[in-house]
């Protein structure tokens, strides 16, 4: 060890011979160095010297390297680094070779995992960044073809519009102009019989006739014409600005952060997992893992939605909450200064009790529902974009149902169990392929202990979790065969699951005020109690969010 001490006096060395022998470096400090030479110094106390060292150029032999700093240093510049773990620079390099291969191994294994972030988030910005890029390139232009058609048709119409009022005023013209030539050439000729007139005794008719025209001119000098108006319209440009405006508008309504080893592994508790719910009390937001609750919005407030059956809607997009029902969406920003529940109409009717489901892109999935006017339920699938608002049927499934259980996965939609009013409860599994829009049925569960009451897809498993109407808990794997698993102890209610993209799931369960979370590795479920202010109904919304 190497202690670094003021001293006044002349250098002094103890022990083996020195390996600094300076008259110079004994005017400032004694060095003093242990017989046996150690591979860690830790300088301690010292003063800085006199004489410093420059960053390329050392007084003394860099035989030192300051590991905090990763700089070869000499004894000269050691009381530079105070506190610093120094060490003997060709012992280090020693021990770095004899180490080699696992550093070696290390370093390429960390070259690896950098080459496959590399792979990963090239891919990843091609499908999550750059064709949504394309995408929305494209909705701009076929926006504005669509704009510029209708900008056309517009002014052609309007250009027909005011042609019309033009032609009323130049028929008022016409009008007028042929009354005054008349007028005109009557006061003409009144002129010419009046000048030549000649008064007789004999003509009565004539005489009377003179009279009669002359007063009729004399009335004519002070008679103004019909008061026609000429209609004079204007193109109005005050909204143009607005307009524009509105059309050049681009909004973030999502980010996709970049994925580095270990990003996509949250746990539960790293996570911050919460639980929107809108009921009786109005919008709360629960966090699953502090337990804290927060009122969003109450309830009642303008546009706020009917209580429906909004229980199978899996619906909240970066903390913004829809919900639907027959002809209507209903849209709330839970990150607004004031949140404000806005409406949205469609221009056709879906139905209540329908299922939804978000593809992390632009779309939001509404599979089925009950049709109160047929007082049956349907097939349909509609499709809600969140950008453009706009709303469409894009196909139909292989069964009427409603209350279906639903997770998007990589293009695909999985549909678990549902209702139907003819045969009940459905214990069925179908895929539906957004890209071609085609529903496949995948298995029947025949397992007689098993009736669905619904469940969740996992992908890192590739398993369905369902939990049952008997109040059990199983897996189930694409050909229908069933596990039984640990049970929740909860009652058999109208329930629904969340997958936390890692190992967990969350079960919430209708009139109850707990959440059941389930340790997919270990098979065990551990109950929060008492999570939510109030009980949970099907008429409720419930929705689960990271953030």
């Amino acid at each position: 060890m190497v202690k670094i001490q003021n001293s006044d006096s002349e250098d002094s060395l103890s022990g083996s011979e020195s390996d600094i022998s300076s008259d110079e470096e004994a005017k400032d400090k004694q060095i003093v160095v242990s017989p046996k030479k150690e591979e860690k110094i830790t300088t301690t106390t010292a003063v800085i010297p006199k004489s410093p060292c420059l960053p390329n150029k050392h007084v003394k032999s860099t035989d030192l390297f300051c590991t905090k700093c990763r700089t070869a240093i000499c004894a000269k510049c050691l009381a530079f680094h105070p506190g610093h773990e120094v060490v003997d620079y060709e012992e280090l390099l020693e021990n770095i070779l004899k180490n080699s291969k696992k550093f070696s191994d290390d370093l390429k294994a960390v070259v690896e995992e950098r080459i496959g972030e590399k792979d990963i988030n090239y891919q990843l910005f091609q499908d999550s960044v750059q064709k949504h890029y394309d995408e929305q390139t494209l909705l701009i232009s076929d926006h504005f073809k669509k704009l510029h058609d209708q900008l056309h048709y517009r002014e052609v119409e309007l250009k027909r519009e005011l042609k019309s009022y033009h032609d009323e005023n130049e028929e008022t013209l016409a009008t007028f102009l042929s009354k005054v030539e008349n007028e005109i050439q009557q006061s003409k000729e009144f002129i010419t019989e009046f000048e030549q007139f000649k008064p007789t005794q004999d003509d009565d008719e004539k005489n009377m006739k003179l009279v009669t025209d002359y007063y009729e001119a004399l009335a004519s000098t002070g008679k103004t014409l019909d008061n026609n108006l000429y209609r004079i319209y204007s193109f109005v440009d005050s909204t143009t600005d607005t307009t524009i405006n509105s059309l050049l508008k681009i909004q973030q309504k999502r980010s996709v952060p970049l994925q580095y080893k270990g990003s996509t592994n949250k746990t539960s508790s790293e996570a911050n997992c919460v639980i929107y719910t809108y009921g009786k009390d109005g919008v709360e937001k629960y966090n699953i893992v502090t337990g804290d609750v927060k009122l969003i919005l109450k309830a009642g407030a303008p546009n706020s939605p009917p209580f429906m059956s909004f229980f199978w809607h899996y619906t909240v997009i970066d903390q913004i909450i829809y919900m639907f029902d027959r002809d209507k969406a209903w849209v709330l920003d839970t990150t607004a200064d004031k949140p404000a529940w806005r409406e949205i109409k469609f221009g056709c009717n879906t139905s209540s009790s329908c299922s939804a489901v978000y593809d992390g892109q632009d779309l939001i999935y509404i599979f089925g529902g009950y049709c109160l006017s047929n007082k049956d339920d349907i097939k349909s699938i509609f499709t809600f974009n969140i950008r453009t608002e706009e709303f469409k049927e894009v196909g139909n499934k292989l069964i009427n149902s409603s209350y279906l259980s639903m997770t998007y996965d990589n293009g695909l939609v999985y549909l678990i169990g549902g209702y139907n009013t003819t045969n009940s409860w459905l214990n069925r599994l179908d895929i539906f392929d957004c890209k071609t829009g085609k529903v496949e049925h995948l298995c029947k569960v025949t397992d007689t202990n098993v009736l669905i009451n619904s469940g969740i897809w996992v992908p890192s498993k590739e398993l369905y979790y369902c939990f049952t109407w008997t109040a059990g808990w199983y897996s189930i794997n694409k050909q229908g065969i069933c596990t039984r698993l640990a049970k929740p102890g909860c009652s058999p209610n109208y329930t629904k699951s969340f997958f936390d993209g890692n190992n967990t799931i969350y079960l919430i369960v209708e009139r109850d005020r707990n959440i059941y979370i389930y340790d997919i590795e270990k098979d065990t479920f551990k109950v929060q109690p008492s999570l939510f202010e109030n009980e949970i109904f099907s008429s409720n919304f419930v929705g689960c969010s990271n953030e």
